[in-house]
């Protein structure tokens, strides 16, 4: 998931899926979006925070099958 902006948003409703759908459900932790990212990741807890979008991180992928 990555922001729709080109500057870091505060609004959680700018974020949207990679294929451009719009988020339908959120899981974001306290205080998130801060505004300093572009991009989203899941903490320990399994709540969504925003980070760098260079940073290489373990992912899942879902496809219809």
């Amino acid at each position: 998931m990555k922001s729709e902006s080109e500057t870091s948003p505060r609004n959680k409703s700018t974020y949207k899926w990679l294929d451009g759908s719009k988020l339908m459900q959120a899981f974001w932790a306290n205080n998130q979006p801060d505004g300093r990212r572009m991009c989203v990741f899941s903490n320990a807890e399994e709540e969504w925070e925003d980070g760098d979008c260079h940073h290489k991180r373990p992912y899942a992928c879902f496809t219809k099958g």
